[in-house]
């Protein structure tokens, strides 16, 4: 049971991790495509920037929004 709790402690802790980095994340623009630009500590405990593709839920590409005034 105490490896249940445990397991499951880890597992919430790594969701809230990924999630804040998500929350924290900007967006750039290029080439038209969207971009999350996000932070993460990496195996070796190094920050790492990451940079990766805006998908839709069906796997296309969101495009860059326009700026608003």
């Amino acid at each position: 049971m105490k490896r249940i709790i445990i397991t499951f402690t880890l597992a919430l802790t790594a969701c809230n991790g990924t999630q804040g980095a998500v929350d924290d994340a900007t967006f750039v623009c290029k080439d038209g495509v969207e971009y999350f630009v996000y932070e993460r500590i990496d195996s070796a405990g190094h920050v790492a920037s990451n940079v990766v593709p805006h998908f839709h839920i069906d796997g296309t590409l969101y495009p860059c929004r326009k700026e608003t005034k």
